[in-house]
Formats: structure tokens, sequence, C-alpha cells
């Protein structure tokens, strides 16, 4: 189960760099697995963020897009 949880969120944080909208229902589908479980991976995400941001001076944040109802990754201060 923790290889699994792996290539999700590396798979995921490859989708979000490469500047991809990732929706939860496709993710879902790709990976077998309950939208909950695909949530709690983008939350854990966030906070790799979070804490690159506090620790490295990171600036990106993984935010909702409420026009394509998907998330992206965004550099901090950008307009949503």
């Amino acid at each position: 189960e923790n290889d699994k949880e792996c290539i999700r969120l590396l798979w995921i944080h490859e989708e979000l760099h490469q500047k991809h909208f990732i929706k939860i229902d496709d993710l879902t589908k790709y990976f077998h697995s309950s939208s909950k479980t695909i949530h709690r991976d983008i939350d854990d995400l966030r906070t790799y963020y979070a804490e690159k941001t506090c620790q490295e001076g990171g600036d990106e944040q993984i935010v909702f897009d409420e026009t394509t109802k998907s998330y992206r990754l965004a550099v901090l201060g950008e307009e949503s």
C-alpha cells in the first residue's frame, strides 16, 4: 500500500509541475482509488509545498481552479 501511495504522490507532483490541471474524478479512475484517498494525497502535497516554502523559500502552492474544477500548481501571490 505504501508503494501505491508513493506512486500516486509522485505522479500527481509531476503532473502539477508539468502545468497540467488535475481532476479528482480522473485520478480516482486512473489509480482505482477513492476520492477520499486522492484528496488526502493532495492535502499531503499541500503540506509538502507549505513546508518547502517555510524552510527553503519556495513559492508554489496547490490551488483549486473553480473555472476548470481542477487542481493546479500556482506561484504564491499569483491570481487564481
